[in-house]
C-alpha cells in the first residue's frame, strides 16, 4: 500500500524518537504519525515502486478473480485492499509461485508488532510458541492480534525493555535468551 519495504527504500526502528534526527539528517522522513517507527528514505536517486508492485497485485487478482475485476491502476484503494485482504496466504493458484520458503517467514524476518489488519504468518506463529514456551497461554493462530500484543507488552515489561508491544531485535534478543533458561 503506503510502504516502500518491498523496494528496501523503508524501515522500521524500535527506538524512533532516538533515531528520527540521525535518520532525518540522511534523507529519510516519517511516513506518517499514525506509524511512528516507519521511515521512508526520500534521498537522491530514489525510484518509488510502490505503483509498479500495487499494479501487479492487481494484475495477478485479476487473473485469479476474473468475476471480481480490479482496475489495475497502480492506485492502493480500498478495494485493493480488500483483495489482498482475501487473497490466499500460500499464493494463487494462476500466477508464479512464490517458493515456499521466502513465503513462510522466520521469526525475526521482521518486525511484529499489533496493525490493521492483522499481521499473520509462520513467523507470528512461532512467536506465540516461544511466548508460550516462556509461560504465556496464547492461543496458536499465527495472527498477531490485541491478545498476543499484550503478551509481547508483558514480556517485555518482565524483562525492563522499551515496552512498545513490537518484537524487534532487543525482545527477540531477551525471548531467545530466556528460552535458553527454560530448556
Amino acid at each position: 500500500g503506503l510502504s516502500n519495504h518491498q523496494s528496501g527504500l523503508a524501515l522500521d526502528v524500535e527506538d524512533a524518537a532516538g533515531w528520527e534526527p540521525f535518520l532525518e539528517r540522511h534523507g529519510w522522513r516519517r511516513l506518517m504519525p499514525q506509524d511512528p517507527v516507519h521511515f521512508d528514505y526520500l534521498g537522491s536517486g530514489t525510484r518509488d515502486i510502490r505503483a509498479t508492485a500495487v499494479r501487479a497485485f492487481q494484475q495477478l487478482w485479476n487473473l485469479n478473480n476474473p468475476n471480481r475485476l480490479l482496475a489495475a491502476d497502480g492506485t492502493y484503494g480500498p478495494q485493493t485492499q480488500r483483495a489482498l485482504n482475501e487473497s490466499p496466504i500460500k499464493g494463487f493458484p494462476n500466477g508464479d509461485r512464490i517458493p515456499l520458503d521466502v513465503r513462510k517467514r522466520r521469526l525475526g524476518s521482521r518486525l511484529l508488532r499489533l496493525t490493521r489488519p492483522n499481521l499473520e504468518g509462520e513467523d507470528v506463529r512461532e512467536l506465540q510458541i516461544a511466548l508460550n514456551k516462556v509461560g504465556f497461554n496464547l492461543e496458536v493462530d499465527g495472527y498477531f492480534g490485541p491478545t498476543t500484543g499484550e503478551a509481547v507488552r508483558k514480556f517485555q515489561t518482565d524483562k525492563g525493555l522499551v515496552v512498545d508491544g513490537i518484537v524487534g531485535s532487543a525482545t527477540l534478543e531477551a525471548l531467545n535468551m530466556r528460552l535458553q533458561t527454560a530448556a
